[in-house]
């Protein structure tokens, strides 16, 4: 079990190494972004689960596709096999999909 870290009054249930290897990742495929955990990693109740990742960032639909197949090959090249699921987080995705996303969404910085 990962060990939950405090991030200001909310929980975050990811390793450090983890982390940072998700936002090097993320700076490899698509540069300097945003990076957001949501979904059940941000609550310290729930056991296990994949790892919902929201990047902000203006590029079209299409270059994000071809950029988050690079960023799971670079996953896998840092020897993590991780269920993550990583999602475009702008002003053109679903309305109540972003209310989600915005209800326990935690920024993810290096350590």
């Amino acid at each position: 079990m990962c060990k939950s870290i405090l991030f200001g009054r909310r929980i975050l249930r990811l390793p450090g190494r983890i982390k940072n290897t998700i936002l090097q990742s993320v700076q490899n495929s698509f540069g300097l972004e945003s990076v957001y955990l949501f979904g059940s990693r941000t609550n310290d109740t729930l056991l296990g689960g994949d790892i919902d990742i929201a990047i902000e960032t203006s590029i079209d639909y299409e270059s994000f596709r071809t950029k988050r197949a690079h960023f799971y090959s670079n996953l896998l090249r840092s020897g993590y096999n991780l269920k993550v699921d990583l999602v475009q987080y702008n002003s053109h995705i679903d309305v109540l999909f972003k209310k989600e996303i915005d209800s326990n969404k935690i920024k993810l910085e290096w350590n």
